[in-house]
């Protein structure tokens, strides 16, 4: 069972570890977004239809944030 969570397509490590993804996904109006969020802090983006544009803003955040993997 991968860690990553469904849809993942990208994953990075910010700098404590946390898991910065970039997923696949569907808008409601059919067409696909990549949306990025950080499971650390919880930051993110709904996605853009450019999955080169949320890896770069993905991988950004990765090598600037501090937080710790969010537990539930």
């Amino acid at each position: 069972m991968s860690r990553h969570p469904q849809g993942t397509e990208l994953a990075f490590h910010n700098q404590a570890g946390a898991l910065v993804t970039v997923a696949k996904t569907q808008t409601h109006t059919g067409h696909t977004a990549y949306p990025w969020t950080c499971h650390g802090c919880g930051t993110g983006d709904p996605g853009y239809s450019a999955r080169i544009r949320s890896k770069s803003d993905a991988e950004q955040h990765a090598a600037e944030c501090t937080a710790l993997q969010i537990t539930t």
